[in-house]
């Protein structure tokens, strides 16, 4: 991992996303977005899919397929996150 891999850490700044957050969408008290393993070395075994963070709670779900993840996402009546780029590309 280098400065250029955005990931997501705890208050003890443990990191909580195993792999680079590409995207992201926060909804108090959530967070939601992707994780690539672009950045990782293999041996550290990233986890690359969607991820949902209770911030109140501490409840992580990591590496969340793309159905998984809008299954949860509206259980929580939260239908349509904006995700927002990492590293957003000019255009």
């Amino acid at each position: 991992m280098n400065g250029a891999e955005a990931v997501i850490a705890d208050p003890g700044n443990n990191v909580v996303t195993s792999g680079t957050v590409t995207r992201y969408s926060t909804k108090c008290p959530f967070i939601t977005g992707y994780t690539s393993k672009q950045g990782f070395p293999p041996d550290t075994d990233p986890t690359e899919g969607f991820f949902l963070i209770n911030t109140d709670t501490g409840f992580q779900q990591l590496g969340l397929t793309e159905s998984e993840w809008h299954k949860e996402l509206l259980g929580m009546h939260w239908d349509t996150p904006t995700m927002h780029e990492t590293h957003p590309t000019s255009h």
